[in-house]
């Protein structure tokens, strides 16, 4: 399996950097999967130390995702990263991470069929009041554009689990 690493500049604090494991590629896209090693809590939303992070990343999109799953693969939550400078290269994927995300709460049935809570924006107040106007509409657009596409991201996340 092809190791990858995942660089996040953000927009107002350190840069991170994450290894995983490439599970899909192709021009412009590229699906990881990273393994959590401690407990995080996201929006309220426990993620356990044991759960699995596969993040889709595209060069053409101005947000990237993660779906969040627990030790045996059901799903938690997908989770939207506003995002721009999104680089894919054969050895990583570099992006800046610019504040504001978007979590989508996941359940999941007997039959194993996913439902979905109402999308939450979170961060939005972290942004600086005087944030240029470009980069203001910028982000606005790209949740609209989440808001908007959520349900699809979803489904290409459920398509590719189901493959693994």
């Amino acid at each position: 399996m092809t190791r990858i690493r995942e660089i996040k500049h953000r927009f107002q604090g350190p840069t991170s950097i994450f290894e995983g494991t490439v599970v899909e590629r192709a021009e412009g896209r590229l699906v990881y999967r990273f393994d959590m090693t401690s407990p995080a809590t996201v929006g309220g939303l426990l993620l356990p130390a044991d759960g699995r992070t596969y993040g889709f990343f595209w060069e053409d999109r101005p947000y990237n995702a993660y779906v969040w799953v627990d030790a045996a693969g059901q799903p938690l939550a997908l989770y939207f990263n506003v995002s721009d400078r999104t680089r894919i290269t054969p050895w990583e994927v570099e992006w800046r991470d610019l504040v504001v995300d978007v979590l989508v709460p996941v359940k999941t049935d007997a039959e194993g069929a996913w439902t979905f809570a109402a999308p939450r924006v979170l961060d939005r107040e972290e942004l600086p009041p005087r944030l240029d106007p470009k980069l203001r509409e910028y982000i606005d657009r790209a949740v609209e554009e989440i808001l908007n596409s959520w349900p699809a991201v979803a489904e290409e996340a459920r398509t590719l689990l189901r493959r693994l």
